[in-house]
């Protein structure tokens, strides 16, 4: 599928983007792997099994913290619980902040992207997350998640609900 292209979509044409696998950074080879949005939608197939939620300087060759040019979505997952537990994370989080995307992971998990709530918001959500057995690791900036259309194992990770302009209950 090009589910890949609707993720890319929720970034500006200019937005520095990375997509790759965990070790596609640092160096001349993971200089490849940021790219302006609109030259990532270039490609036929998904480039990668990751990307990040967050925009990178241009020239960048490392996906680190220092690199991030700005904060755009906070991806929400759980290794812990269920998908239907998750989703009602999801509905929780989705009354104060916007949902655009949710992607199957082609595992056991589900990576719900939100709107990033700014920074004043940040000890609450990672307080009331960590409460919900979220993954607290995806608050770092540079911290990779799935990518719809990429193959993983036999399966596939997959774009199950999409809202380019925001969803809010």
């Amino acid at each position: 599928t090009n589910d890949w292209r609707k993720i890319l979509a929720l970034f500006e044409p200019d937005d520095v983007v990375w997509i790759g696998d965990i070790t596609d950074s640092g160096g001349t080879r993971g200089a490849k792997h940021f790219k302006a949005q609109k030259e990532w939608l270039e490609g036929s197939v998904c480039p990668g099994q990751f990307t990040c939620p967050s925009t990178f300087r241009t020239g960048t060759e490392s996906r680190s913290q220092g690199n991030v040019e700005a904060r755009r979505y906070l991806v929400v997952e759980s290794d812990e619980l269920q998908k239907d537990e998750i989703g009602a994370v999801f509905r929780f989080v989705n009354k104060c902040v916007p949902l655009y995307a949710v992607v199957d992971t082609g595992g056991k998990s589900l990576h719900g992207w939100f709107a990033w709530p700014g920074e004043a918001e940040v000890p609450y959500w990672k307080e009331t997350l960590g409460v919900l057995k979220c993954d607290l690791k995806m608050f770092g900036a540079s911290q990779p998640c799935r990518m719809p259309s990429a193959k993983r194992g036999k399966g596939w990770q997959s774009l199950v609900f999409y809202a380019p302009d925001g969803y809010r209950l």
